[in-house]
């Protein structure tokens, strides 16, 4: 089985194209720039390129370079998106029209191509009508499932939707050294509606889905959810990992709409006097501090064989020795 990734520079790319490798498919990722400058200021890049996977140069945003990376390919794993801090319009550009563009190559070039997208499980949960008290990211996800269903719907796009949200594990340079670092710091509240039901998923747990979606044709016109409830939420992964790392643990609650009007108002004066950065508090940030998904929102997935395997106290040990072992923590 032929395998394309998008995003296979990403934190579930990188580990994803390394699970596959250890299966002996044949992978290609779509890779933007690939030269030896980038190689040399971009570990995940040089990793590629060390591994001997074949490395296909082109762009989500320039349709001409994805003819030739779809041809002749059995599934198309699309990971690629833009998730950190960025305006509405790069949002749209990187996530609705590089996904569309993606669509439209796999119909005019190799329509018996398996789209498996990379949705996030924000999109379940978002609000359909204040649509500013979401983020910009889920916003465009939103938008983006939407293109992906209008090709299922209207030109015969097979695909498949995966709903990942927080995921961790080992090649996390983000979530979980930034939640310690902010936990040090104090800067982390509790934050309403995250009381019960966090979908995190270890990241081995959602390369197995993956696999599982891409081997069998029974996933095609499915959506997969990855939230299992284990009885607790963000607050209790939070104080767990507190714990771990021997931080405070966090005390005050503050309300989620509060927050989410801050956010708002930060981005308007960091846009306004033009700061580099991001503002410390965004608001992709209240909505992963706030993230609670119903049980329902969990499609079964028996028919590919999958559960997640790892629980959070295992999880988090996998993940801290990693971490230590690349001092990331003490």
């Amino acid at each position: 089985m032929k395998i394309g990734i998008t995003g296979a520079t990403g934190i579930l790319g990188a580990r994803l194209t390394d699970y596959l490798m250890q299966k002996n498919l044949d992978i290609k990722v779509l890779i933007r720039n690939v030269s030896k400058e980038d190689a040399g200021r971009n570990n995940k890049i040089k990793k590629l390129l060390d591994s001997g996977i074949k490395i296909h140069e082109g762009s989500l945003d320039a349709p001409a370079s994805l003819a030739s990376f779809v041809k002749d390919m059995d599934v198309c794993i699309h990971l690629a998106a833009q998730v950190s801090f960025a305006s509405a319009k790069k949002y749209r550009q990187s996530n609705v029209v590089g996904t569309k563009n993606l669509c439209n190559a796999i119909i005019e070039n190799n329509p018996e191509c398996r789209l498996i997208h990379c949705s996030t499980t924000g999109v379940l949960v978002m609000r359909k009508t204040l649509k500013f008290l979401n983020s910009e990211y889920t916003n465009s996800k939103y938008e983006t499932e939407k293109v992906v269903d209008d090709f299922m719907s209207n030109k015969g796009l097979k695909s498949t939707i995966i709903y990942p949200c927080m995921i961790y594990g080992p090649g996390d340079y983000n979530f979980l050294p930034v939640l310690i670092l902010y936990l040090q710091q104090k800067k982390i509240p509790l934050v309403s509606s995250g009381e019960k039901n966090f979908p995190a998923v270890y990241i081995d747990d959602l390369c197995e889905l993956f696999h599982l979606a891409s081997k069998d044709e029974k996933s095609i016109g499915k959506r997969y959810g990855t939230v299992k409830s284990r009885g607790m939420g963000i607050h209790d992964f939070i104080k767990k990992v507190a714990l771990k790392a021997g931080c405070p643990l966090p005390s005050m609650k503050i309300s989620r709409t509060f927050l989410m009007l801050v956010a708002i108002l930060l981005k308007m004066i960091h846009y306004l006097f033009r700061f580099k950065g991001n503002p410390g508090l965004t608001k992709v940030i209240v909505e992963a501090l706030s993230l609670s998904c119903k049980e329902n929102y969990q499609t079964a997935y028996n028919d590919i064989s999958w559960e997640p395997k790892i629980g959070v106290d295992e999880g988090l040990e996998l993940t801290f020795n990693w971490m230590k072992s690349n001092e990331l923590i003490d």
